[in-house]
């Protein structure tokens, strides 16, 4: 049996304290942010970004890649490739967040628990909040 063991915390007598949840950056992160980052800006930089994960995909041994490489396939790709490389590193939410934002994809079709709902992806702003800034408006669904 096998599970991750990442961000477990400190368990106490009733409780559990995540005091080991520190987000932390490596350069297969950085690579794929970036080959994200350049999809995103233009589609003349997709080259460039296969290139950039290629170099995480080589450092894991598993070769270049070798799927489409229209924009969207390839963004695509950028998304699994982050989600196999940074599995239980807290980062599938914001890369699904960026890539949802973008149109890359769905969110509410990709994340099972959100199938066929609505549900808001932001929190909503306080009224506290909204009372120092009247630019602030309310986010959508609250």
């Amino acid at each position: 049996f096998t599970c991750q063991n990442k961000f477990r915390g400190t368990p106490y007598e009733k409780d559990r304290y995540y005091d080991n949840d520190i987000v932390v950056y490596r350069l297969a992160d950085v690579h794929l942010l970036k080959a994200e980052l350049l999809c995103y800006l233009d589609g003349g930089n997709v080259a460039q970004a296969i290139g950039l994960m290629n170099k995480t995909r080589n450092r894991a041994g598993i070769g270049d890649y070798t799927g489409p490489t229209d924009l969207p396939s390839v963004q695509r790709a950028i998304l699994d490739e982050r989600f196999l490389e940074l599995c239980f590193e807290l980062k599938r939410w914001p890369d699904l967040m960026r890539a949802h934002a973008a149109g890359t994809i769905n969110i509410y079709n990709e994340v099972p628990n959100l199938n066929g709902k609505s549900t808001p992806l932001y929190f909503p702003i306080t009224p506290t909040m909204r009372d120092y800034n009247e630019n602030l408006t309310q986010t959508e669904g609250y």
